[in-house]
């Protein structure tokens, strides 16, 4: 969020929340600042499924890669 206070407009950041049990939860960001109103409007999509499966597809990969040494 400090890209958007020097800027209008921020589109597809990532971001982790960790919540009060200990698990990740992931969001894809869009938000846009409206001066004239002293609003900012954020639109936020849970991408964790997604950042789970990216996780464990690095991990078959690495485990791949490992067993072609």
């Amino acid at each position: 969020m400090r890209e958007l206070a020097a800027c209008r407009s921020l589109a597809n950041s990532e971001t982790r929340i960790e919540t009060a049990e200990g698990s990740s939860l992931w969001f894809a960001l869009n938000a846009q600042r409206m001066d004239l109103e002293k609003k900012v409007f954020i639109v936020a999509r849970d991408i964790t499924s997604l950042k789970t499966h990216e996780q464990r597809l690095q991990e078959l990969l690495d485990a791949v890669a490992q067993s072609n040494k």
